[in-house]
């Protein structure tokens, strides 16, 4: 693998390649944006570059050294990310990072950290991290892989060499599936719900989400207003507290199953308001029947209101709210006054 196997990440791939032919990588970078767009691939081709006996500009992808980085087993490559069952990277994690990059290369000449998700960390190991990220070995460049950096600390984030990565193109996604063998239609409805990633739509291909999709879409523009029940359920199973689709998986990919189907809801009511000012293009064409009959039905102020609602249930689920009591308050707001009594 190569950089050039990165999609629609021209301008970040550009900074980092010059970078590492120019001899003027910074001893830490910020590798941001949204999931699944190719930072961490990004990372990886970068630690291959500096640990590659052809490089540092640039890795050639076939040598020991480079499969190992590839598989993460490199003796001078340091990964750190959550410990299974946790969803931060702990302060212990931390400290331990800076005693092995403290040391001395085990092969070549050089070593490279990886931090991924560097946002998980508390605090506490932020600032563990800091005395590493003032005086850092000479030999050693520490990439930092965050989704959201507005959750690292000011003084983490002045100390790294920001990049940059944006939401890739539905185009750019479509061709994608495309070439893996995805029919193109639908090809091209995933890549309006991935919302620019690439992950997400693999996710949305290989699972549920499209029939989950539909649902959702049914309730929501189908019954006036939908049933608190059903919609608490379909938003996230176990959310009405019956038991016709028992909730699975830990509270974390609850979570994030929830989180998509709210997306997937922000972008009908986006696509409903689009339709009453009469502005850009629908992004789901597919059900272009639906949008329109909902925005028919609802008020400007109303669709704005609950498009709000739903915006406001992601931020709480990006925060670790209970994705049930999430679900439960959108589909309040969906079908005011007809939530079962003793639901929670």
């Amino acid at each position: 693998m190569s950089f050039e196997v990165i999609l629609g990440q021209d301008e970040a791939l550009a900074r980092l390649t010059s970078a590492l032919a120019n001899g003027r990588l910074a001893h830490a970078l910020l590798l941001a944006g949204p999931e699944g767009v190719g930072k961490r691939m990004a990372a990886l081709e970068v630690a291959k570059a500096l640990l590659c006996p052809n490089g540092p500009a640039k890795a050639c992808g076939a040598c020991p050294s480079c499969h190992r980085v590839q598989r993460g087993i490199h003796p001078d490559l340091f990964v750190v990310e959550p410990e299974p069952g946790r969803t931060g990277i702990s302060i212990g994690q931390v400290r331990e990072l800076s005693r092995r990059v403290a040391q001395s290369p085990l092969e070549g000449r050089r070593k490279a950290a990886l931090i991924d998700p560097a946002d998980s960390m508390q605090p506490a190991a932020q600032n563990a991290l800091l005395k590493t990220l003032e005086e850092p070995p000479q030999d050693t460049t520490l990439i930092l892989v965050a989704r959201d950096s507005d959750l690292l600390l000011p003084t983490v984030r002045s100390r790294c060499r920001r990049v940059d990565f944006k939401p890739v193109s539905g185009r750019v996604i479509a061709d994608f599936l495309i070439g893996r063998g995805t029919p193109a239609d639908t090809a091209e409805v995933l890549s309006r719900m991935a919302g620019g990633s690439f992950a997400r739509a693999l996710q949305l291909l290989a699972g549920s989400r499209v029939e989950d999709r539909q649902r959702l879409i049914c309730l929501v523009a189908s019954q006036e207003p939908p049933d608190w029940k059903d919609l608490a359920e379909c938003i996230s199973p176990g959310a009405s507290g019956g038991s016709s689709r028992a909730a699975k998986g830990s509270p974390r990919e609850r979570r994030e199953g929830t989180a998509s189907l709210l997306e997937m809801l922000h972008m009908l009511l986006a696509d409903c308001l689009r339709v009453k000012t009469g502005a850009g293009i629908v992004a789901n064409f597919d059900i272009e029947n639906a949008v329109k009959a909902l925005a028919g039905r609802l008020t400007f102020d109303e669709l704005s209101k609950l498009e709000k609602v739903v915006a406001d249930g992601i931020i709480l689920l990006s925060f670790n709210a209970d994705a049930r009591l999430v679900a439960g308050r959108i589909a309040t707001a969906f079908s005011p006054g007809r939530r079962p009594v003793g639901s929670s």
